[in-house]
């Protein structure tokens, strides 16, 4: 699992010197190294430092990432939950 935080322009950043109400993106990368066997069924959470907000571009008439390949988003205050389909 790989983590990074990036600012607008996508060059990678320290969440610790975020400045209140600054905009910043979080990328997860999730690789299977094949090492044991084939995972299904899986769900990875993690629950948001209060104070971050989550963009819920659906509310907002924003244009969602064409890359997105999941079966189904849950948008809460303080997390989300994404289901990507089996075999991806």
């Amino acid at each position: 699992m790989n983590l990074k935080y990036l600012d607008s322009s996508g060059n990678e950043i320290n969440p610790q010197t975020l400045k209140q109400g600054e905009d910043f993106r979080m990328a997860v990368t999730v690789k299977n190294p094949g090492t044991e066997k084939d995972y299904e069924e899986m769900v990875l959470s993690t629950v948001f430092p209060s104070g971050w907000e989550i963009l819920n571009k659906r509310l907002n008439d924003i244009p969602q990432n064409q890359n997105s390949t999941f079966d189904y988003q849950d948008l809460r205050d303080d997390r989300v939950y994404i289901f990507r389909p089996e075999n991806e």
